[in-house]
């Protein structure tokens, strides 16, 4: 990413022209600010707030890279029955608590409150994941035609999409997988969307998972559905790059928001703020507000969403590769894949963030009008030299080692020059209690992050080595080694019907929350919705 300067604000008095205020600059901000200027809607002037020093910085930082049509189906999916034993059953047992955790007065208070709006939309439950499979699968077609629209984007980004692996264990593994396959089908209305695989098709797929699926005591199903992965720091880099060369758009970052004022008729007429320590106000009522801030209980208090947020908390460790490593032959997956185990699903995301110069040499390839690479001549660092091998006498297309090309691009075929890769191991969602998990010595976070940390160990056993073999089983570990697998705790805002709150929150104001874990999947679908909204909004409350 080229340096950007961050401008700030201006606060000048006197007349202006109508901004609109995006509440939060992590994934669901910057798509939403992505989405305005999509829809053509270039001479508003958008001011990106946020409480970080740097976009993204919040729970984007470390929030799931996973892009499925079923990501996020947190309650939307159970009965209130079902919901009521979740909240009472281990994560290891297939609940949502960790283990150990009793529910105190408040926490049974906080559940209460949630299943007595599970139990009121009940009728619905149906209806209601089917819809949000649905919206899964538009989901996965807006990143398509993001990346169609801007493939250096797409590349830089590390967006993958294609066919995604989930490999069920334990002895529910067979009627969980069916079940699965099954409820796509509905949703979709097409069997070819989803389907059971053997190990062999799965090893076709993601040849990195052979350590894995080829152990002797493998015993499971595995199932193929659409899915992918992106780097959501790499993603916001991007887009604060491209929105700053559209021009028209400020920041106003290290800005924690303290209150919202709105009249009678829900009209925000301006944002409380603090900024270096000193109380300011954002905006006035001829302007536009969205919120795109997470688990944000402001908004509950002021109003702007009419159902309680709650935090179902998640964690994730990250893998950096080192190039060396590559070239030396370690292997490990390229492509994302999921496991449900023991310790509740855990979703593994590989991304490959493509040099530049590889790009160039791409670029060049192209220039002397070659479709494809003979690899019978110089050797080179950028394609894997084992894979080139498999293929034999034949010539290699150049859009399969071009990452800009997804529908055609294999990732396995990358050398070790390429580019960087890293893989996040995240998804152990849990719920912490009224205490907000927010730091790594919380007993959920642990339990979580070790149970990641041994699938680490299990299923990237050399490149688990390599890190040290960092681990969370002593009292005291070492917090440096684990530092190094830049370690995440964060809470998801989820509703108690599983759905989220994408809709208008007054006259003049939008929200984007109770997502889950969804936030990044569904990002450009709840962006283009702001964005409709936002064009759609009648000029009277301008006078």
């Amino acid at each position: 990413m080229s340096s950007v300067l961050l401008n700030p604000v201006d606060r000048t008095t006197g007349p202006r022209a109508r901004r609109v205020y995006i509440v939060g600059a992590g994934v669901a901000g910057l798509l939403t600010a992505w989405a305005i200027r999509q829809t053509g809607q270039t001479e508003l002037p958008l001011v990106m707030v946020d409480r970080a020093t740097t976009p993204g910085a919040g729970l984007t930082a470390g929030n799931g890279r996973s892009l499925t049509a079923t990501e996020g189906l947190v309650a939307g999916g159970l009965t209130a029955a079902q919901l009521a034993q979740a909240f009472e059953t281990p994560m290891d047992q297939g609940g949502y608590a960790y283990p150990g955790f009793v529910a105190q007065g408040a926490d049974r208070a906080a559940i209460g409150a949630f299943l007595e709006r599970a139990w009121a939309q009940e009728p619905e439950a149906a209806d209601r994941e089917r819809a949000m499979l649905q919206l899964g699968f538009r989901n996965l077609h807006l990143w398509r035609e993001l990346a169609e629209q801007d493939p250096a984007l797409a590349a830089r980004t590390g967006l993958q999409l294609g066919a995604k692996l989930r490999v069920y264990q334990g002895s529910q593994a067979a009627t969980k997988a069916s079940q699965e396959v099954a409820r796509l089908h509905r949703a979709a209305g097409d069997r070819s969307v989803a389907a059971l695989v053997s190990v062999a098709e799965a090893l076709a797929l993601n040849p990195g998972l052979a350590p894995f699926l080829g152990a002797a005591d493998f015993a499971g199903q595995i199932t193929r559905q659409p899915g992918g992965a992106i780097h959501a720091g790499r993603l916001v880099a991007e887009l604060t790059d491209r929105l700053n060369q559209m021009g028209r758009i400020q920041w106003q970052l290290n800005t924690e928001i303290a209150g919202i004022d709105r009249d009678a008729s829900g009209q925000i007429q301006q944002l409380r703020a603090h900024h270096g320590g000193k109380a300011i106000t954002l905006g006035r009522a001829t302007d536009r507000f969205i919120f795109a801030t997470g688990f944000d209980p402001l908004l509950e208090q002021s109003g702007a969403v009419s159902q309680p947020l709650f935090p179902i908390a998640g964690t994730s460790i990250t893998f950096a590769i080192p190039r060396s490593a590559i070239a030396q032959g370690l292997t490990f997956p390229r492509r994302a894949w999921k496991q449900d185990g023991s310790a509740g699903p855990l979703v593994i995301s590989p991304t490959l963030i493509p040099a530049a110069a590889f790009l160039d040499w791409l670029d060049q390839q192209r220039a002397l009008d070659r479709l494809a690479l003979d690899m019978s001549g110089d050797a080179t660092d950028w394609i894997d030299r084992a894979w080139a091998a498999a293929w034999g006498d034949r010539l290699i297309p150049l859009d399969v080692v071009d990452p800009r090309r997804l529908d055609r691009f294999h990732p396995e075929a990358l050398g070790a020059a390429a580019g960087d890769w890293e893989i996040r191991i995240g998804g152990c969602k849990f719920y912490p209690g009224v205490d907000r998990p927010l730091d790594l010595q919380h007993p959920g976070a642990r339990w979580a992050l070790r149970s990641q940390l041994r699938a680490a160990a299990q299923f990237f056993p050399e490149l688990w080595a390599l890190h040290g073999s960092p681990t969370l089983e002593s009292e005291s570990p070492d917090w440096a080694a684990l530092a190094a697998l830049q370690p995440w705790v964060g809470a998801r805002p989820v509703h108690a019907d599983g759905q989220s709150t994408v809709a208008p929150c007054g006259p003049n104001g939008f929200v984007i929350t109770g997502t889950g874990s969804w936030g990044l999947a569904s990002g450009p679908s709840n962006g283009q919705r702001a964005a409709g909204w936002l064009a759609d909004l009648p000029a009277a409350i301008d006078s």
